[in-house]
């Protein structure tokens, strides 16, 4: 039987041409081609081309779901790593303004160590508001939890603190 131009194999393949067979759709996968396009240029059969799809499909989502998660707790590890960093270059600002305060005894020297005072309170509140923030992964667990039992599930959360 002729498909697109080429001849088409009926029936089960053996598994080395299953080996080829594959390969070659990932090719045309890894493009962006349709997988009416794949048909027409392979002649492989549709069913055949939706299978291989779909196992594409779902690797593809598989590596990027992980690469993701990994790279969202990185991004927030850095951010709060920044956030200590502030904070301890707050607290020195507001050591150096007290002492400041106490020398001059004047009250833009007081002004001046409550606004300092004031800039280490909000990092320390930004830094715990971060922290609270469950990671991706934390949350689609949970959201799935909710879709499939209507309830989250005790345990789901896995930040490590």
């Amino acid at each position: 039987m002729k498909n697109g131009g080429k001849m088409v194999h009926r029936g089960r393949p053996t598994g080395k041409e299953a080996g080829k067979i594959k390969a070659e759709l990932q090719k045309y996968f890894n493009r962006g081609n349709s997988q009416t396009y794949t048909i027409d240029k392979t002649g492989h059969d549709r069913k055949t081309i939706m299978q291989y799809w779909k196992e594409f499909r779902q690797t593809y989502i598989e590596e990027i779901d992980e690469n993701f998660v990994a790279r969202q707790r990185a991004a927030r590890e850095a951010a709060l790593c920044g956030i200590d960093e502030d904070i301890e270059a707050a607290n020195e600002e507001v050591e150096c303004m007290k002492s400041i305060r106490n020398e001059l005894n004047t009250i833009p020297a007081h002004g001046m160590y409550i606004k300092a005072l004031e800039h280490r309170n909000f990092l320390i509140r930004k830094r715990a508001a971060m922290d609270m923030v469950p990671t991706v992964d934390v949350n689609i667990d949970k959201i799935i939890a909710e879709e499939t039992i209507g309830q989250p599930r005790a345990g789901t959360d896995k930040r490590k603190d």
